[in-house]
């Protein structure tokens, strides 16, 4: 032990040595830093907590670092003429290969460490919730053994550093992610079935809290090669001439031997899935919305997990449903009783599964005769389990929300980034049908069973016949959601101000006014959108408080002359529902509010949003959280579901309460400012070490 502790304290004072040290910690802490900002921005409302998103933005860079750090840890040795020094002492070679991979470790660690206080304190400063995720630093810290058990092995192989680096980054990082994305083009069902590259899906499994135990062992495996691998790389060394020849020959089976049981043992991982699944702290355990949903359950409901046992989504998606039947019991809710049926074994059970709608990878609802399925695509979230909860237990479920057609309105099958394909998925997932309303003459009643009218950005104005329409089916109760282009208000423009909502520019935008200006003092992202975080004391946005919404071409909503107009159940109010910079952006007009329970009036409600790119597809796909939301509890409380009106946050969604300047300020820090300290501390220390020496 005395020759590891020696070897690696000289392979420590050597690297501090090195000016190439200090670069490639700075450049690894910059680009890691540059990932995680990047991936942060493209999370935002995914499931990933800040600790996972820091851990899956290291991984993919580490390789590069221990290749880095340890090429030259005996290339240089070689170059030099030392090694033949070292090997002329009484030492053996496995504790100068130990010292020297622990040396090299060392250094990683130190980086991983820096790179985590960094994002810790930026996450202080913005009052964040980072945590300890120590599942995530464990990841990191078993594959970083391998990767520099990987660089000493090259290092010991090359004479020269730059080919032991190429070779450890060409087998650690470019043909395994050359070889992934070759299996994503020509096999898509393996791309279904493994959403990430196996290393980054890895550090995500194992952050997560299931953690694949013959993985983890099948590192430990692959390490221990690669360093054995050195100790005879070095060894052979010692003999030279040709009378050596067969020892020289020994060595090499034996390091092939060696690697041999390295591939055996990933194909023991791959061939025995056994996960060990841990308990990992991310906040709430379920949300408002999912709260207030299983609590108003009743009865008993079954849940069954219609999948094979071996598939990766089987695990997580079975967590989900085990805490979502705590919570019914906490809550006093539904009876839950879970089922796992496996298609490939419980046959039987398949088949009935089948014959009552279920399919094959996806949850199976059943309430007495009525039965749910919620398919199970890459991960299933708590909200669609919610949401199928809702279909059940609800009678909301024959509903209708009809979409106006016919004046350049989004279309609710439009499945492009212009549509609301998306959104319209989530209201058939909490029981709406989707329809189009088309209003031929005046004389067309509008359906029955319609739950609310939508007007999704309409461009032209609507005719004299739509509108007395739609006025008698308004005058009656009925509920109106106009999302407003920003180009003008056109067809809603002779609908809202009736209710007490009228359009308004905005610092020249808005209302056909075109212009990059934003309200003064409103926070954004991009420049020219706006940050919205302010919301009102109403039913629908409430709940919503400490959550954010972003318009991205936001018009004004203010009260029109008919706002606060009329007598008690005539009365129309004004409400604003999110705010930014004291200018509404959501507001909603109703009429006979707090009168319909007494004179069993059936309220009017009309609702408009003074932005349509809001729940478009192109927008959820990259901020799907508060945006999704509060469309969804409008949409709830217009129909009279209010029960389901809030905040339907998944557990761990990402959110990140910062403006534009403020994510510009934190990318500086941590891709700017915390590197260049960090390599100007080294840079120092090794100059003045240099003139120690």
């Amino acid at each position: 032990m005395r020759v590891v502790r020696m070897t690696f304290w000289r392979t420590l004072g050597m690297a501090r040595n090195y000016y190439a040290t200090a670069l490639s910690i700075g450049a690894f802490l910059a680009g890691a830093a540059m990932l995680f900002c990047f991936n942060v921005e493209s999370a935002e409302g995914g499931i990933l907590s800040i600790g996972q998103i820091w851990a899956v933005s290291l991984a993919p860079l580490l390789p590069i670092l221990s290749a880095a750090l340890a090429m030259d840890v005996w290339s240089d040795e070689r170059l030099s003429g030392r090694i033949d020094m070292l090997l002329s002492a009484p030492v053996d070679e496995v504790d100068l290969v130990l010292g020297k991979f622990l040396g090299v470790f060392a250094i990683v660690v130190f980086a991983i460490a820096v790179s985590f206080m960094s994002v810790f304190a930026a996450g202080c400063w913005y009052s964040l919730e980072i945590g300890f995720p120590v599942l995530a630093i464990f990841a990191l810290l078993l594959q970083s053994a391998l990767w520099c058990a990987v660089g000493v092995m090259a290092s010991a192989r090359f004479r020269h550093a730059a080919a032991a680096a190429l070779a450890a980054v060409s087998v650690t990082s470019i043909v395994p992610r050359v070889l992934w994305l070759a299996a994503e083009k020509y096999f898509p069902d393996e791309r279904m079935a493994h959403a990430l590259m196996p290393f980054d899906a890895h550090v995500f499994d194992i952050a997560s809290g299931d953690i694949p135990v013959f993985t983890v062992l099948g590192y430990a495996v692959l390490s221990w090669a690669a360093i054995f691998v050195a100790c005879k790389t070095v060894e052979m060394l010692r003999y030279s001439g040709y009378s050596a020849r067969f020892l020289r020959r020994a060595l090499r089976f034996s390091s092939f031997l060696a690697l041999c049981a390295g591939m055996l043992a990933v194909a023991l991982a791959v061939r025995l899935d056994a996960r060990l699944v841990l308990p990992v702290a991310s906040g709430r355990a379920f949300s408002d919305r999912t709260k207030s949903i299983v609590s108003a359950s009743g009865g008993e409901i079954e849940a069954c997990l219609f999948m094979s046992r071996r598939d990766r989504r089987f695990v997580p998606t079975q967590q989900l449903l085990r805490n979502l039947k705590r919570e019914a019991e906490d809550l006093g809710g539904a009876r839950i009783s879970l089922r796992f049926v496996d298609p490939r074994w419980d046959i039987g059970a398949a088949e009935r599964l089948v014959r009552l709608g279920g399919a094959e990878d996806s949850v199976v609802l059943r309430s007495g005769r009525r039965v749910v399925s919620v398919p199970v695509a890459s991960a299933i979230t708590e909200r669609e389990i919610a949401s199928a909860m809702l279909r059940l237990s609800s009678n909301i479920r024959s509903r209708t929300v009809y979409w106006t057609v016919g004046h350049g309105e989004a279309s609710f099958a439009d499945y492009t980034a212009w549509g609301m394909s998306d959104i319209a998925r989530e209201l058939q997932r909490d029981g709406y049908r989707n329809e189009e309303l088309r209003l031929e003459s005046g004389d067309d009643p509008i359906p029955a069973d319609c739950a609310l009218i939508l007007v999704a950005g309409a461009k032209t104005e609507f005719s004299r016949q739509e509108l007395s329409a739609i006025d008698r089916y308004l005058n009656g109760g009925g509920r109106l959601l106009a999302l407003i282009e920003s180009d003008g208000p056109a067809g809603v423009g002779a609908i809202l101000p009736r209710w007490g909502l009228k359009p308004a520019a905005v610092a020249g935008r808005g209302v056909g006014a075109t212009g990059p200006s934003l309200p003064a003092g409103a926070r954004t992202l991009s420049g020219s959108d706006v940050l919205i975080s302010e919301f009102g004391d109403h039913e629908i946005s409430a709940p919503l408080r400490g959550t954010q919404i972003l318009l991205d071409s936001p018009v004004a909503i203010v009260p029109s002359a008919a706002a606060e107009s009329g007598a008690g159940a005539d009365k129309t109010v004004y409400s604003a529902l999110a705010s930014a910079a004291g200018m509404a952006f959501a507001a909603i007009g109703e009429r006979g509010a707090g009168a319909g329970s007494d004179l069993m009036l059936r309220p009017t409600r009309v609702v408009a949003i003074g932005d349509l790119l809001f729940v478009m597809n192109g927008q959820l796909s990259a901020r799907q959280n508060a945006n999704r939301d509060f469309f969804l509890n409008v949409v709830s409380y217009l129909a009279g579901a209010d029960a389901a009106v809030q905040s339907g946050a998944d557990d761990g969604v990402l959110q990140i309460p910062l403006d534009r300047s403020e994510r510009i300020e934190a990318m500086a820090f941590l891709a700017g400012i915390a590197p260049f300290a960090v390599f100007l501390a080294m840079i120092l220390n090794a100059v003045r070490r240099r003139h120690r020496r």
